[in-house]
């Protein structure tokens, strides 16, 4: 009798680790998805933050940024409140986009600065029409020895596949946080930087 109770009990500790289980499996994804989303809004917020910064360096020295350094502190004013680290890189390390010198935004994917009115494509319309068929290289184009050319913007290390569509891009090191003053009124250029429009501003965070 004593050993049929003991066989019952078992199989009731049994039965409730199978429920146990089987909760966790539906909960867990749906933790890890929400953790994903909310380094997804800390990336384009931090991004952000870059290329404001950079933007209003440029409108206040007519120049971009040398180094995040710069944007740190410049003749006793600071224009990035701190260093902040890309979220979806291991290191915490950024991709730097850098212009180099005719205008081209070395270090981002296949980018140049907008045209403005008068100016023309040197380029032709050669390739057009072509579909691109190779799979992007992991982590971005490569920087190079570029250090010692002037900062544009940043990107995220990662290759990895984006829950959230950023202006049109679903893969983190695509989604770049470029300053464009070719598309910003402030800087005499021809209309205002994109922001993204799928998710609200928010304040920064120390």
């Amino acid at each position: 009798m004593r050993r049929r109770e003991s066989g019952y009990a078992l199989l009731v500790v049994i039965l409730l680790a199978a429920l146990v289980l089987i909760a966790l499996s539906a909960v867990v994804p749906q933790v890890l998805t929400q953790g994903q989303r909310e380094k997804e809004e800390e990336l384009v917020f931090r991004g952000e933050q870059y290329r404001r910064a950079i933007g209003v360096f440029y409108k206040k020295f007519g120049r971009y940024p040398n180094s995040v350094e710069e944007l740190l502190r410049t003749n006793e004013r600071s224009f990035l409140r701190r260093e902040y680290r890309d979220p979806m890189s291991l290191d915490g390390k950024w991709r730097f986009i850098r212009v180099g010198p005719n205008g081209e935004f070395i270090g981002a994917h296949g980018r140049r600065p907008s045209k403005k009115p008068g100016e023309e494509d040197e380029g032709g319309d050669e390739g057009d029409g072509e579909e691109e068929t190779e799979e992007p290289p992991a982590g971005g184009p490569a920087e190079g020895d570029n250090e010692s050319l002037p900062l544009a913007g940043v990107a995220s290390r990662s290759s990895a596949r984006s829950i959230r569509i950023y202006q049109g891009e679903e893969r983190y090191d695509f989604w770049e946080f470029i300053y464009d003053p070719a598309q910003d009124v402030g800087a005499g250029g021809q209309g205002q930087p994109k922001r993204p429009a799928d998710g609200p501003q928010r304040k920064p965070t120390s």
